[in-house]
């Protein structure tokens, strides 16, 4: 179970790790938990379907909960979700997904005949659907001890130890390692005060997220509710290295001020890193005017899960130019 010590293994993996500059202040961190915890963080992930039996048929996908009764029957709300491409550049990756989503509500659906539709289903059981845009994106929520719980919270998934990541959260979404983030990152928050020297108390959130095949979000820079943004990457092995986050610098000099607006793809963006999503590692940046990334489509067959977490403050302030 997690503990202490195996928090403080992961404080001095953030306070030891080394910050790349350009395009902005990021850092990338392997072994960011203990080698020996891992496998144990793995084993009690929701269970997933067979690789390359997680996305769609005829280029669309579902998600929701489902629960397949003896007789081969499921119930379930079905969403169904269309990509919609760049007219200008059909070759780049879209920016948001089309919501032409259909609730059949509580309908009894032959599995025979949607076998391949459960089997996507199945990945996602028991996680939150993220917002109406990032449709292939889908969390359960880390919620440390004392935390007000969800009014209408989710059934557990088959695998999920709930009792395991609720002492996960207690131990690794702390004050501590809240501050930890915020003191790497120290030359970009620094500017988010005034003149004059502000005190700031922070606390952290982590979700569970789970993303399925065609998951993609185009360029934004994070919303200045978050002080720092932390990708820790969760896959078993390094055979799907290429689906990590991109770390992106625009070519014409964009800035986003204000909100998280996310950006179509296309010549004007530079991928200038991409996080390997390889086992036990993370990424992490605190947002700024061009702290500039994003996921270009996932490729079939690809299930991503990682816990995105992010650091808070009570304070209302706005964004600001980048660190170095």
């Amino acid at each position: 179970m997690p503990n202490a010590r195996l928090a403080a293994y992961t404080l001095a993996k953030i306070r030891n790790a080394k910050v790349v500059s350009r395009p902005y202040p990021h850092v990338y961190i392997q072994d960011v938990f203990s080698p020996s915890f891992y496998p144990c963080m793995l084993a009690r992930l929701p269970r997933k379907p067979p690789r390359g039996n997680v996305t769609s048929v005829g280029g669309q996908s579902t998600s929701s909960s489902v629960e397949v009764s003896a007789n081969g029957t499921a119930k379930a709300a079905i969403h169904i979700e269309q990509a919609d491409q760049d007219a200008e550049d059909p070759q780049s990756p879209p920016a948001d997904l089309k919501n032409t989503s259909k609730d059949v509500g509580n309908q009894t659906i032959d599995v025979d005949v949607a076998a391949n539709r459960e089997v996507a289903l199945r990945a996602i059981s028991g996680y939150n659907q993220l917002g109406s845009k990032i449709s292939k994106r889908f969390v359960i929520q880390l919620l440390p001890k004392g935390a007000p719980k969800p009014k209408k919270p989710a059934p557990n998934p088959k695998g999920y130890d709930a009792k395991f990541w609720q002492s996960f959260s207690n131990h690794f979404a702390t004050p501590a390692l809240a501050h930890a983030w915020v003191q790497k990152f120290k030359s970009t928050v620094n500017k988010r005060f005034s003149s004059k020297r502000t005190r700031a108390s922070y606390t952290y959130r982590m979700d569970l997220s789970r993303d399925i095949s065609g998951y993609s979000i185009g360029p934004h820079s994070d919303t200045e509710m978050k002080w720092v943004t932390t990708l820790y990457y969760l896959p078993p092995t390094a055979e799907d290295s290429d689906v990590g986050t991109a770390v992106i610098q625009s070519l014409t000099g964009s800035l986003q001020k204000t909100g998280a607006q996310h950006k179509k793809w296309g010549p004007n963006w530079k991928i200038a890193y991409r996080a390997p999503y390889t086992p036990n590692s993370v990424l992490a940046f605190a947002p700024c005017w061009s702290s500039w990334h994003g996921v270009p489509p996932m490729r079939e067959g690809v299930i991503r899960d990682t816990i995105q977490g992010f650091v808070r403050s009570s304070l209302r302030v706005t964004k600001s130019s980048c660190g170095k």
